[in-house]
């Protein structure tokens, strides 16, 4: 009986320890879905390490404000940020105001997912893709 206990045992540690390992290996390949990083990385550093505005169209992605050193102007996206919104609504736009003001700059970059992205090319918006991931992509006015 002893003998099985310890043999159960063992098996029991395996598949844990392997369960684990194949989690941790899955984690590496998962995270670049929630994080901005590669995004930057796939930016030119001109561009990543300018002073240009940013803006955030209909999503937020935490880890971009931190990789490129400045804040978003959030369109259309209020989510978890709803409260600080409110202390500074400077920091908010409306989808046709952010559209008026895009067109305005000279230069700035802009976060948004795949369907924001093929709705505001179909309207025309100016529009160059700098980086892209699975879940969202950056682009810039020029």
């Amino acid at each position: 009986r002893d003998r099985d206990s310890t043999a159960l045992t063992a098996y029991v540690g395996t598949a844990a320890y392997a369960a684990f390992a194949l989690l941790l290996y899955a984690a590496t390949h998962v995270a670049p879905l929630y994080s901005g990083r590669d995004l930057v990385e796939q930016l030119p550093r001109e561009m990543a390490e300018s002073p240009d505005p940013m803006y955030s169209v209909r999503t937020y992605d935490h880890s971009l404000t931190f990789y490129l050193r400045r804040e978003a102007t959030l369109v259309e996206y209020r989510g978890e940020l709803d409260f600080g919104l409110t202390l500074r609504p400077e920091r908010e736009l409306g989808f046709v105001d952010w559209i008026a003001r895009w067109k305005a700059e000279r230069q700035a970059l802009a976060v948004m997912d795949d369907d924001t992205y093929e709705f505001l090319k179909n309207q025309g918006v100016p529009m160059v893709l700098r980086a892209q991931n699975p879940k969202r992509m950056i682009v810039s006015r020029r």
